[in-house]
């Protein structure tokens, strides 16, 4: 349709063309010229339509930036935590578009990049987070509408074999060194219908349905290096088994929660000569005071661990004992709560002051105490980054099929937000802020962090505090401000 001459004529910026798009109040959009073509078939030199810049409204133009806020961008966003964020993990991308396309691994980073951000996001709140804050500034045009992710999350699913690649990737790149340890975790869900989450006796009494992930994670970087989901809270042997041969996983120490059967163990190794196990003994075990693995023979050097420990060879075992005076502490002061205005014992209670603050493992490998411990102080960490991300509620009604894609692509995100996690409390750790602050403080003062954008178009920093830079600055975030330059000549006499 013809554009009114009335309409035409309106004052409007140069190099610019009125376009009629049939009604409503931005019926008429002036889009501005950005240069032209040449046709071979025409001969003629044809224009070429850019963005459109603003409208004619009620015989005037007006630019987009006087429009609806609703059509404008956010000028005041989220940044500290956004951007460490993805410093610290920008290196996944590299590895998902190894296996998947440019937009889907967008799509796959994003997400999770928000969900390692704003814990317990919902899908409806996806898009409105990634407008508010510094990813969409990082990583623009990528959608993240509730029907989006819901339909994305449901095709990743579907596509398990690149998955399960993506995870063989990492596996072959991480596990080289050894130092990997398998443990699992239980995870609620929120939906009423997927298979996977099927009710199991223990969170049944609770009223919620829930899932397992086994994980392999470094033990000494605290990084998750690949994950499964398997229905219900109890991980059997047949789970183990499964998940380590999909894996590949041909080395590291597989966690038990309880003392276990040789027989069984080595039916989840199934002839791996480089994989082995570690498992917790029960306190009043005999074999505890047997080989009196209370009486400690050694004491860490490390100066951020007060352990003792003792270590022998029982039978075709390995015995490992601890003693952790922090934990030890925590637990006498427990002890101390619970116990109140309860009738004393005086034999238990020496027994139970004995065995507070100590653990005893069993094992099939000799390997050094230190190493045994830390395998079972940072599985805690590993185990946090995976139940903070909870399964988020199903967006639409589907079949059981169907919600297991959902749930099976959902983890495969939130896998990548423990990894996002565990390297956030790597850098809070290894930047010696840890020494200064609790984690849930150095998260408070990056997500203070914000930017806003000033009429000109650049972003600076809304006014920071002392505390604020110097977090900023040992994140690598900000450069510290130069001390003035001293000034020339004698000092001023007062």
């Amino acid at each position: 349709m013809a554009v009114p001459e009335n309409v035409r004529s309106i004052e409007r910026p140069k190099n610019t063309v009125v376009v009629d798009h049939g009604s409503g109040l931005l019926r008429y959009a002036v889009i501005q010229r950005v240069g032209c073509r040449h046709d071979k078939e025409s001969g003629r030199n044809l224009p070429v339509n850019g963005a459109t810049i603003g409208h004619i409204i009620g015989n005037r133009y007006i630019p987009l930036s006087n429009e609806d806020v609703q059509e404008t961008q956010t000028n005041d966003k989220d940044y500290g935590l956004v951007a460490l964020t993805d410093k610290l993990s920008n290196s996944l991308l590299d590895d998902l578009m190894a296996v998947y396309s440019a937009g889907d691994a967008y799509q796959i980073y994003v997400t999770a990049l928000l969900r390692a951000v704003y814990r317990d996001l919902a899908n409806e709140d996806a898009e409105r987070k990634y407008a508010d804050s510094w990813a969409s500034e990082l990583y623009p045009y990528v959608t993240l509408s509730r029907n989006t992710l819901s339909a994305f999350e449901e095709d990743l699913g579907r596509t398990y074999s690149r998955i399960e690649k993506f995870m063989h990737n990492r596996v072959s790149r991480m596990a080289e060194n050894g130092n990997i340890a398998i443990d699992g975790t239980f995870k609620s869900a929120s939906s009423n219908i997927p298979t996977l989450a099927s009710f199991s006796r223990k969170p049944r009494s609770k009223g919620f349905m829930g899932m397992s992930v086994l994980y392999a994670y470094d033990v000494f970087t605290r990084e998750p290096v690949c994950s499964k989901v398997f229905k219900g809270s109890h991980i059997d042997t047949d789970s183990y088994k499964s998940f380590l041969a999909e894996s590949k996983l041909s080395s590291g120490v597989v966690m038990w929660d309880n003392d276990i059967h040789l027989s069984q163990m080595k039916y989840i190794l199934n002839g791996k000569s480089n994989m082995h196990w570690l498992s917790p003994l029960k306190r009043g075990d005999k074999r505890i005071t047997n080989n009196d693995m209370l009486h400690f023979t050694g004491m860490f050097t490390d100066k951020d661990h007060d352990v003792l420990y003792k270590k022998i060879k029982d039978g075709r075992s390995w015995l490992y004992s601890f003693y952790d005076r922090k934990k030890g502490a925590q637990e006498e002061k427990d002890w101390f709560e619970y116990h109140r205005d309860k009738p004393f014992d005086t034999e238990e209670t020496a027994l139970q002051f004995k065995r507070q603050g100590t653990i005893v493992f069993r094992s099939d490998f000799n390997a050094p105490p230190e190493f045994v411990y830390r395998i079972y102080d940072e599985r805690w960490i590993i185990e946090e980054c995976f139940r903070l991300f909870n399964t988020v509620q199903m967006d639409r009604d589907t079949t059981n099929a169907q919600n297991d894609f959902s749930i099976v692509g959902n983890e495969f995100i939130n896998f990548f937000a423990a990894i996002m996690t565990s390297r956030l409390v790597r850098c809070f750790d290894e930047s010696g802020l840890s020494k200064e602050m609790e984690y849930h403080k150095f998260l408070d003062i990056l997500t203070s962090a914000r930017k806003i954008k000033d009429e000109k178009g650049n972003w600076h920093f809304r006014k920071l505090s002392d505390a604020e830079s110097e977090v900023l600055i040992k994140c690598g975030l900000e450069e510290a401000a130069e001390a003035p330059k001293p000034r020339r000549g004698r000092p001023r006499i007062l």
